[in-house]
C-alpha cells in the first residue's frame, strides 16, 4: 500500500510543477531528479540513504517559496520511510 501511496505523490508532484510556473529552471531539475531516483529505488533491494538527504536538502530550499511543492515532499519522505527507504 505505501508503494501505492508513494506513485501518487510523485504523480501529484509532477502535476504541480506542470502548474506552477514560478518554479526556477534550476529546482525544477532537482525535482525532476529526485522522482527519477525515487521511482528507480522503490523497486530495488537496495536503497541508497543520499535520496532522503536530497528530499530533505529540496525541502529546505524550497518551503519558503513553494509550499505545496514542500508538503508533498515531505508527505513522499514519510512515505519512504514507512516502506524502509
Amino acid at each position: 500500500m505505501p508503494e501505492k501511496r508513494l506513485k501518487e505523490l510523485v504523480r501529484r508532484l509532477d502535476d504541480e510543477l506542470e502548474s506552477t510556473e514560478s518554479v526556477s529552471t534550476e529546482d525544477r531539475a532537482l525535482l525532476g531528479e529526485l522522482m527519477e531516483d525515487i521511482g528507480r529505488v522503490v523497486g530495488e533491494a537496495e536503497h541508497p540513504p543520499t535520496l532522503r538527504q536530497k528530499l530533505n536538502e529540496a525541502v529546505k530550499r524550497l518551503e519558503d517559496r513553494h509550499s505545496t511543492i514542500t508538503l508533498l515532499l515531505k508527505q513522499t519522505l514519510d512515505t519512504l520511510e514507512r516502506i524502509g527507504i
